[in-house]
């Protein structure tokens, strides 16, 4: 039987920027930092997803547990 990783075929990582204060605490809680804080042209801090996020985030969730206005969202598809 394969383990859970191996099931998951995409996943998804996105921060809603409507919802996202710039707390920091997605990137600070992420093992494989898929995110990172940047200042917007209107000088507010937001979090980013980084390049290739969706192909290393194992599912841990732990960024969508850890932020305070749920703008962390990740969404898996199991193959």
């Amino acid at each position: 039987m394969p383990e859970a990783r191996e099931m998951v075929h995409e996943v998804k990582v996105t921060v809603d920027e409507n919802r996202c204060v710039g707390c920091g605490l997605c990137e600070q809680v992420c093992p494989v930092r898929n995110f990172e804080i940047v200042t917007t042209e209107s000088g507010k801090k937001k979090s980013r997803v980084t390049e290739g996020a969706g192909e290393r985030c194992f599912c841990c969730k732990a960024c969508e547990v850890i932020c305070p206005t749920q703008a962390v969202v990740i969404y898996e598809g199991l193959a």
